[in-house]
């Protein structure tokens, strides 16, 4: 009878324990959820208070520790942000864990911080070990150190005669921003490497331009294209359009053979047709095609734009074309001519 009992007993404790289990692991799971929503819009103080609270739960979880770090990195917390990715364990020769970016945040705070030193070791760390050349972090920690390397060397002077502002915070964040055109007076377009999920495996990927009011002081930007597009095309940046702006290009990854590529929308602002991919020879199959900028000169619509192209001078040279009737003519490299833009 006592055997009955105590075995029943056990079976009753494990089921009553498989339950509790079970429902907190559904509330850390709804925690982590409302966290990544608010981070994902920019709202890191109230995401931090969401992982902090999934983390009494399970304080050995690591993406929720590398989360709470990244809500204090982009609160300007670096100190705190520091210590806190110390705690997400990693190996250190670890490079293709997709944790071990730990590493590259850790060296931006001690480059805030004024630790540059330091900065300069962490950041060369996670370069050497990170073999990861497609991930855009990897490309920025290669800049990163040249950057430190000059300010530990003394080697940045500052000129007297230059004047330059900082765009703020909601445009220049803390990973990389480039290709900026210029619409008019209040608004730019630009593009950012910026998170899209602090989940799977913690990637950066480009993502489009957005437009910005400079007349604004905190004025956020937001995406300049529509969704579908965003999904359909990826890697966007390089953005540009035709004189009346009723076309508009760009760059993105022709993901049918991996080379960069030229699309082109018709329309006009919120209202642009499906992408569609330049013909040859503006796109060659396996070459690379970027930076496309239409040109009207001596009323004669050309396009110029960089390639990798053969027949080229090395590398990505640049190239012009006139269109005639619609139709592109001959492509010539720019080096092997005598064209001049008036």
């Amino acid at each position: 009878m006592k055997k009955c009992i105590y075995i029943l007993f056990f079976f009753l404790s494990a089921t009553v324990f498989g339950q509790n289990f079970k429902n907190q692991f559904h509330k850390e799971m709804t925690l982590m959820d409302n966290g990544s929503k608010k981070f994902e819009n920019g709202e890191y103080k109230a995401a931090l208070h969401y992982y902090t609270q999934a983390l009494k739960l399970d304080t050995t979880e690591a993406r929720t520790l590398f989360n709470i770090a990244l809500c204090h990195y982009y609160l300007n917390e670096f100190k705190s942000s520091y210590n806190t990715f110390n705690k997400v364990n990693v190996q250190e020769k670890d490079g293709m864990n997709p944790y071990f970016s730990r590493y590259y945040y850790q060296a931006l705070c001690l480059k805030r911080m004024k630790k540059y030193e330091e900065a300069f070791i962490v950041m060369r760390k996670f370069y050497k070990y990170n073999k990861d050349k497609k991930n855009p972090i990897h490309k920025h920690a290669k800049m990163q150190i040249k950057t430190i390397q000059k300010i530990v060397n003394k080697g940045i002077e500052k000129q007297d005669n230059t004047s330059t502002h900082r765009l703020n915070k909601n445009i220049n964040t803390l990973e990389s921003e480039f290709s900026p055109i210029k619409l008019n007076d209040t608004i730019i377009i630009y593009a950012s490497y910026k998170h899209d999920s602090i989940e799977s495996n913690n990637h950066v990927k480009p993502y489009i331009a957005s437009i910005f009011d400079q007349r604004i002081e905190n004025a956020r930007p937001f995406n300049f294209l529509h969704d579908s597009i965003l999904k359909e095309i990826k890697n966007i940046g390089n953005i540009s359009f035709n004189t009346d702006t009723t076309q508009l290009y760009f760059s993105g990854l022709d993901t049918s053979d991996g080379s960069i590529a030229v699309f082109r929308c018709d329309g006009k602002w919120n209202s642009w047709s499906a992408p569609m991919k330049l013909p040859a020879p503006i796109n060659l199959e396996g070459y690379n095609t970027t930076q496309l900028q239409p040109l009207l000169i001596d009323n004669k619509e050309m396009y110029l734009f960089a390639s990798d192209r053969p027949k080229g001078k090395g590398g990505m040279d640049i190239w012009f074309t006139e269109i005639k009737r619609g139709k592109i003519n001959l492509i010539i490299s720019v080096s092997n001519t005598k064209f001049i833009l008036h």
